[in-house]
C-alpha cells in the first residue's frame, strides 16, 4: 500500500492494488487534530483477476476500507512502458486508459464532477473465439 498526501487540499489517498490494505498511519495534519479528507485510488485494477478471486473486487475495497472512491487505474501495459522509459503515464501515453484514469482522479480531487469509468472485461472478438486472455 502506498499513500500519498496533498497538502494544499488536506487530503490523504489511500492507493490500493486490489489487495489486502490496511490504512493505518496518519499525515502530520491529522495527528495534529485537523479534518483530513481521504480517498481511495485503486490502481492495476483488472476486472478478469478481480473476477477469479486472484484480487479483491473494487466493493469488497470499499466495504474494507469505507472511504469514498478517488478512481481506479486499469491494469495496463502503459505503466510498465512508461515506468520503463521514466516517465509517467500521464506524459508518456496521454490517450492510454490508465492516464485518463489519473487526470479524472485529479480532476475530481479538484472538485471537479467526473463520471467513473469501471474497467470491465471487454474482449475482442477473436480472443472470445479462441478463449486467449491477456496476462
Amino acid at each position: 500500500m502506498r499513500r500519498f498526501v496533498v497538502g494544499i487540499v488536506a487530503a490523504a489517498i489511500v492507493v490500493s492494488m486490489g489487495r489486502m490494505v490496511v490504512a493505518q498511519s496518519k499525515t502530520v495534519k491529522a495527528e495534529q487534530g485537523e479534518r483530513v479528507t481521504k480517498h481511495i485510488l485503486i490502481t492495476r485494477f483488472d476486472p478478469a483477476r478481480a473476477a477469479r478471486g486472484e484480487m479483491l473486487s473494487i466493493d469488497d475495497i470499499l466495504e474494507i476500507l469505507a472511504t469514498p472512491l478517488l478512481g481506479i487505474i486499469p491494469e495496463s501495459q502503459d505503466v510498465l512502458r512508461a515506468s520503463n522509459v521514466g516517465s509517467p503515464v500521464t506524459l508518456n501515453n496521454v490517450a492510454s486508459a490508465p492516464a485518463r484514469a489519473y487526470t479524472d482522479a485529479v480532476r475530481r480531487l479538484m472538485g471537479e464532477t467526473i463520471d467513473m469509468i469501471v474497467p470491465s472485461e471487454r474482449r475482442g472478438l477473436m480472443n472470445r473465439l479462441l478463449g486467449r486472455r491477456a496476462a
